[in-house]
């Protein structure tokens, strides 16, 4: 079986999450439609958040939720490169703990962002 040193997974998580924050924004304007854009175009300089009436994007209005919905997809990534894997998945090595920790971005921000919208009335 292939081992990865501490040093190769500590390098993977970093890019999966730096990437998980600089892509953030995009994926609250893809969850809400609210207006946000890559940092590089702007970022939740046209969010609805700004505009006097509602609704606004949970996530910009309420930062505990942005903060929670982003530490929930780093956290998910961190069980993906560090935690145990099941027997099946093993053979992959790093290589495969780094394309799930890539997908858990997508997948946990949505999830997130379906229960933010959801609390906070956004969508009804």
């Amino acid at each position: 079986m292939y081992e990865t040193s501490s040093r190769q997974r500590a390098m993977a998580f970093a890019v999966v999450a730096v990437g998980a924050g600089v892509l953030f924004v995009d994926a609250c304007g893809l969850v809400f439609d609210c207006g946000c854009t890559s940092l590089w175009a702007g970022g939740s300089a046209l969010c609805n958040v700004h505009s006097a009436t509602g609704p606004h994007c949970p996530w910009c209005a309420h930062p505990v939720a942005g903060a929670t919905a982003l530490f929930g997809v780093v956290f998910a990534q961190a069980g993906l490169i560090y935690g145990p894997l099941p027997v099946g998945f093993r053979s992959f090595g790093l290589r495969g703990r780094f394309v799930a920790a890539m997908l858990a971005f997508p997948v946990v921000a949505t999830a997130l962002g379906l229960m933010h919208g959801t609390w906070y009335g956004y969508w009804g």
